[in-house]
C-alpha cells in the first residue's frame, strides 16, 4: 500500500478542517486514484492501492481566499512525514511559475505588482524551507508563502482575463464563447461601462413598447438608440427583444 505522511502544525488546524477527507492523490500525468485519509496525532495521511511518487490535493485554510484546493508537487514516499504547509506552498509557487512562464511566453505583459508579491512568496518559502528545524518558525513562513502565492495567481489571472479580451475586441473576431446579460441605461455611465465591458461580450437590449410609447402618442426612442450604439461602439453582440 502506498502511504504519504504529513504533519500538520499548528495541531490546532485540525479541529476545524473537515475538508481533510476529500484530499486525493494524482500521478505526473493528472489521472486521479482514489484516496483514503486519515488523521493520527497530528500525522495527516493519504493512502492509495499501490506505491509511486504523486502530487496531494486537498483544501487547504488559507486567510482571505476561504479554503482553496491546493495542490503537492510530485512527492515520493519516505518514512519522515512532510510538512503539510510546506510542501502546498511549493505546489503553489510551482503552479504559478509554470502560469507565469507559459503566459509570458505568449507575449503577455506581466504586471509589476505580480512579480513583487511572488518574489515575496518566494522569499518566504526560502525561510521555511531554512528553518525546519522550528515547526512553529517554519509553518507561519510557509503559510505566509502560500498567503501571497494565491494573491499573486489572482493578479496574474485578472491580468490575463483583461489582456485577453482587450486582444479579442480588437481583433476582427468575437471570442469563441459568449456570455451576456440585459442592459439598461446604467451601462452608458462611466461605471457602468466599466463593469459591463470586463465582464460581458454580448448583450441583450429590452425593447418594451411601454418604455418607447409611456404615454399615447409619446414617443422615446433614445435610450434603445444609446443603448444599440453603446453595444456597436464596443463591438458586442446585440439582441433585443422583451
Amino acid at each position: 500500500m502506498g502511504v504519504m505522511r504529513f504533519v500538520v502544525h499548528p495541531p490546532e488546524l485540525l479541529e476545524d478542517w473537515p475538508e481533510s477527507n476529500r484530499a486525493y492523490i494524482t500521478s505526473f500525468d493528472g489521472r486521479v486514484f482514489p484516496t483514503r485519509t486519515g488523521i493520527e496525532g497530528n500525522i495527516f495521511s493519504c493512502q492509495r492501492s499501490f506505491s509511486d511518487s504523486g502530487k496531494v490535493s486537498v483544501p487547504w485554510p488559507v486567510e482571505g481566499f476561504g479554503r482553496p484546493v491546493l495542490n503537492t508537487t510530485s512527492l515520493r514516499e519516505r518514512e519522515e512525514p512532510y510538512l503539510l504547509s510546506l510542501e502546498l506552498a511549493r505546489g503553489k509557487l510551482a503552479e504559478i511559475r509554470d502560469q507565469w512562464s507559459v503566459w509570458e511566453m505568449a507575449r503577455m505583459t506581466i504586471p509589476q505588482v505580480f512579480r513583487d508579491i511572488q518574489s515575496e512568496a518566494f522569499r518566504s518559502f526560502a525561510h521555511a524551507s531554512a528553518r525546519q528545524d522550528d515547526l512553529e518558525e517554519c509553518s507561519q513562513a510557509a503559510q505566509h508563502a502560500i498567503r501571497k502565492a494565491c494573491e499573486a495567481a489572482n493578479i496574474l489571472s485578472d491580468s490575463y482575463v483583461v489582456q485577453r479580451m482587450t486582444s479579442i475586441r480588437r481583433s476582427s473576431s468575437h471570442a469563441p464563447s459568449l456570455l451576456g446579460c440585459a442592459t439598461d441605461v446604467s451601462v452608458l455611465t462611466a461605471p457602468g461601462t466599466s463593469v459591463f465591458l470586463d465582464t460581458f461580450n454580448t448583450a441583450s437590449v429590452p425593447i418594451r413598447w411601454t418604455d418607447i410609447e409611456p404615454s399615447e402618442g409619446n414617443y422615446d426612442w433614445q435610450p434603445i438608440d444609446d443603448q444599440i450604439d453603446f453595444c456597436s461602439q464596443h463591438r458586442l453582440i446585440a439582441r433585443g427583444g422583451p
